[in-house]
């Protein structure tokens, strides 16, 4: 439960134009979670999308205590948000949010389609009645007496300042954005426009330089000697750092090729342990 790899196929899907594959929400969602391992109480969880599927597969709260406990759901006292990617039947990707604060659990979808909404919800039902269950188990330890013994039966609402994209293509990019792992997420200031190249070459250079990535060492190793071989000074060919991507100056479709050819070059896959 503790593994993911990406292929550097998989990983080149963040290339602008490119369907998303979902094993790149699944990295995203492992990176949130191993980034708050060090935490003794975490503000927010993040679940990869496989617990909605084993929800819907029918697995009992213990089986899924003892899969996704203490890693994915780490035990804590000051939780505030849980975010979830989820796909329905279509295999459409939207997003949960639950927020403790609020007392509810927000339907985050770039592409709402009005005979999806029953389904959907109805997942997140499960889904929220599923993580009470685990919340206040045996297994999950004393720290379940903070657990709210009414998250089960929380208010659905869709969030409100997402525009309709008329399409799926953009749906993982969507969810990928909303998996906030610094719990700065306001469901009052959503934003309502993707810059869909920064985001793929934000996460493709996170994903392959980030210290939970197995390979992360000589993925950096290899791409600084690639750059010492470069004379031509142009920096728009050359695996810049995430902060350079963020801020936009750069292409970002770019430097996802540079990343996936040449970040990757000793490995052909990443693993998050």
């Amino acid at each position: 439960m503790l593994e993911f790899r990406l292929t550097r196929s998989k990983l080149e899907s963040l290339i602008p134009g490119h369907p998303i594959d979902k094993r790149v929400v699944d990295m995203v969602a492992m990176r949130n979670a191993c980034s708050i391992q060090h935490l003794k109480h975490p503000t927010f969880l993040c679940l990869p999308p496989r617990f909605a599927h084993d929800v819907e597969r029918g697995l009992s709260a213990q089986e899924l205590a003892e899969a996704y406990i203490p890693f994915w759901i780490k035990p804590s006292r000051f939780i505030s948000h849980i975010f979830m990617p989820m796909e329905d039947s279509f295999h459409h990707s939207f997003c949960m949010v639950v927020d403790y604060d609020l007392k509810m659990a927000f339907r985050l979808d770039s592409w709402p389609e009005p005979l999806m909404v029953p389904e959907q919800e109805g997942l997140m039902r499960k889904v929220l009645r599923m993580l009470q269950d685990i919340m206040t188990s045996s297994t999950y330890g004393p720290l379940r007496l903070h657990t709210p013994p009414n998250l089960g039966g929380w208010p659905i609402r869709a969030a409100e300042g997402i525009p309709n994209c008329d399409t799926r293509l953009f749906s993982t990019a969507w969810v990928i954005s909303w998996l906030n792992p610094e719990g700065r997420f306001n469901l009052f200031r959503l934003n309502g426009v993707l810059d869909d190249s920064t985001l793929r070459g934000r996460i493709a250079v996170e994903l392959v330089s980030s210290p939970f990535n197995a390979h992360a060492g000589l993925a950096r190793y290899w791409a600084e000697q690639w750059q010492r071989k470069r004379t031509s000074g142009r920096v728009g060919d050359i695996l810049v750092s995430s902060a350079m991507i963020v801020t936009g100056q750069m292409d970002g479709g770019h430097h996802v090729k540079a990343a996936a050819e040449y970040s990757c070059a000793v490995a052909d896959d990443l693993t998050y342990p």
